[in-house]
């Protein structure tokens, strides 16, 4: 059996390798980095990777690859491939089968508005929630009835936009200020739904399903999960409460769901209540342990979806439990604990001896993947320290009388050639060179200006408090625009906010001699980011921002830049 599998660092693609070479497969695996563990996993025949996120490139590359390769099966493991797939599934295949039914179902499924209406109709509990709608104009009072803390999640975890896959975030957050900002990331490409916070402890059912029935079904409980919300570091497997067992049949009915999936809950102890958080139709973050219980749910899948064979259903082994052992590290560190919260932590460990715990990712009889993981975490520490190290040192500079020179440099420029084209960087562009690009068209109409962003993300909307402050900018009309878009030779002037802009832009290969920051022509010190202070600073930013543009207006005017 030739399988092609889809994903890359996803835990789940490792676990699902792993579970299909151990069933004597030859696996291809396809991701989208070029540095992925799986690629180490003595299980993994060739593997292949395309680093963009532009949908019809992808599609092309694999449509190559299962052309060329007469694969058995094509196995999506993480929601983006999932997506990809079910897009244009007629045109897979005709070279492979897919593990994914035919009926639709998964596009329902992967609908988080339209599980809580789904849940809502057979009495199944929901947090209260509020959907934002796509394209709402984003104000206070659009979120006055809002009680904080709050969950936000977009309502589908994975989109192509302007014909880019983007993954969305779920984000825990506790003030106005955080959603708005949230809101203006998100609301122009799709809904949002504002959920309560649920108390109590993360529990989940696992299934395999075919045509609506559950054949196999067990339960997890998170024992350490992150705060801000995301996949749990440290796990266990528990007895299937008769209400999990019971809602979850009646979801898989419901969607006539054929394959595996995840359901989350939320247990309220005190209550004894389970409210449903998400679906999840395809493999899971926690699958090693699913398998180590007893339900091979990897095996299940290519064993249905090639050969039509129907799982038999097995025995949940109780009380197992499984850790991704650089996160549950992150987890330890992540808050003050006392020293006996340590000792606990390291005493846990003896389970293993008894073959009672587990890792993700260390395996003994595959341990390559492991070392990989070590190195890449080692890389990105460092890759992280000299960012930190390079922004310090430019903020240097910018806090410097380097400033002044730049000042002077930048007149001198002026007064040799003549200036047409300007560009302001910030970014996300959706704040400081998005308010100095339309401020400038109103105010200078004899240069051209443009603005970006270094983040790469396009079509955002301006921040909320942007807009209720630099009334002197048309700015309702402004769409976020990639900095890797922009002619490097279109800029005769590039101005920054920050030092941290400076350290960005870097990597775009623009003449380094056109980049000035924005403060030299007026006030000393950066232009803060908007996004990583109190709404109360904003319109100090705005007005140092206009201070500056009004010097060179001022200076334009005097012929000194002619």
């Amino acid at each position: 059996m030739k399988i092609l599998v889809l994903g890359s660092n996803e835990r789940s693609v490792l676990a699902t390798i792993r579970s299909l070479g151990r069933a004597e497969c030859e696996i291809d695996v396809f991701g989208l980095s070029k540095y992925s563990v799986v690629s180490h996993s003595k299980y993994t025949n060739n593997y292949y990777y395309l680093d963009t996120d532009i949908a019809d490139q992808l599609k092309n590359y694999i449509l190559d690859l299962v052309s060329t390769n007469a694969y058995d099966l094509i196995l999506p493991c993480v929601d983006i491939f999932c997506l990809l797939i079910e897009r244009d599934r007629v045109a897979y295949e005709k070279y492979a089968k897919i593990s994914l039914p035919k009926n639709g179902s998964y596009e329902k499924m992967s609908d988080k508005k339209l599980l809580i209406d789904t849940s809502n109709k057979y009495n199944i509990l929901t947090p209260i929630t509020k959907c934002i709608i796509k394209g709402s104009q984003i104000k206070e009072s659009l979120i006055s009835d809002v009680s904080f803390p709050i969950y936000a999640k977009p309502r589908y975890s994975v989109l192509i936009h302007n014909g880019r896959l983007q993954t969305t975030q779920v984000r825990k957050l506790h003030n106005k200020h955080q959603l708005l900002k949230y809101l203006s990331d998100y609301i122009y490409r799709v809904d949002v739904l504002l959920q309560d916070v649920v108390p109590g402890v993360g529990k989940s059912a696992y299934i395999f399903a075919v045509e609506g029935k559950v054949i196999s079904i067990m339960s997890q409980i998170r024992l350490h999960e992150p705060k801000i919300g995301g996949g749990s570091s440290y796990r266990s497997t528990c007895e299937l409460d008769d209400y999990l067992l019971d809602s979850s049949s009646r979801l898989a009915l419901h969607y006539k769901w054929t394959g595996p999936m995840m359901i989350e809950y939320k247990h309220d102890p005190e209550s004894n209540k389970y409210y449903i958080m998400e679906i999840n139709a395809r493999l899971w973050g926690s699958l090693p342990l699913t398998i180590n219980s007893g339900h091979d749910i990897p095996k299940y899948t290519y064993e249905y979806f090639s050969r039509g064979v129907v799982p038999k259903s097995n025995k949940t082994i109780i009380g197992l439990t499984q850790r991704h052992l650089v996160r549950d590290i992150g987890w330890l560190f992540s808050n003050k604990r006392r020293v006996s919260e340590y000792f606990s932590w390291l005493v846990d460990f003896k389970r293993g001896f008894y073959g009672r715990e587990f890792f993700d990712v260390e395996r003994k009889e595959d341990f390559m993947p492991a070392i990989w993981s070590y190195y890449f975490l080692l890389k990105n520490r460092l890759s992280q320290t000299r960012r930190i190290v390079g922004i310090v040192s430019n903020s240097i500079n910018f806090l410097s009388l380097f400033q002044i020179v730049n000042k002077r440099r930048l007149i001198k420029i002026f007064q040799k050639k003549e200036i047409n084209n300007i560009l302001f960087v910030c970014r996300g562009n959706v704040a400081r060179s998005a308010y100095c690009e339309n401020w400038s068209k109103s105010h200078i109409p004899d240069c051209n200006f443009l603005s970006a962003g270094t983040i790469g993300v396009e079509g955002r909307h301006i921040q909320p408090e942007i807009l209720d402050i630099a009334t002197d900018a048309d700015l309702h009309h402004h769409r976020s625009v990639a900095l890797d878009s922009i002619d490097r030779d279109w800029p005769d002037i590039i101005f920054i906010m920050d030092a941290r802009n400076l350290y960005e832009i870097k990597a775009f290969k623009f003449d380094s001699h056109l980049i000035f920051p924005l403060s030299c022509l007026s006030t000393l010190g950066q232009i803060k980011d908007p996004d990583k202070i109190d709404s109360k600073e904003v319109p100090d930013i705005v007005r140092s921002i206009r201070d500056n543009l009004t010097q060179f207006k001022r200076l334009f005017k005097e012929s000194l830049f002619k």
